[in-house]
């Protein structure tokens, strides 16, 4: 079995501020367009939908969405919210 190196960008801060969604997918389509990495798992959330694929990249598979009326509520001060 060959051995597998995670990478995993963690990104914080505000992406509207910082250039929108498409600046944080920008870096993940550079290295697999440079063979940095052979496959990225992300949110389909944070994909520009205006914007196509830069070539050579596919969508090649995505979660049926749920149900987006599936939510958790609780008080601010509940012993969960902490």
């Amino acid at each position: 079995m060959q051995a597998r190196e995670l990478f995993a960008d963690l990104w914080q801060g505000d992406l509207a501020r910082l250039g929108g969604k498409g600046l944080y997918t920008k870096q993940i389509d550079v290295m697999l367009q440079g063979g940095t990495v052979d496959l990225a798992v992300h949110c389909v959330k944070d994909v520009p939908g205006d914007v196509p694929l830069p070539r050579g990249l596919v969508l090649a598979a995505y979660l049926e969405r749920p149900d987006v009326r599936d939510v958790l509520l609780l008080r601010f001060f509940s012993s969960a919210a902490r």
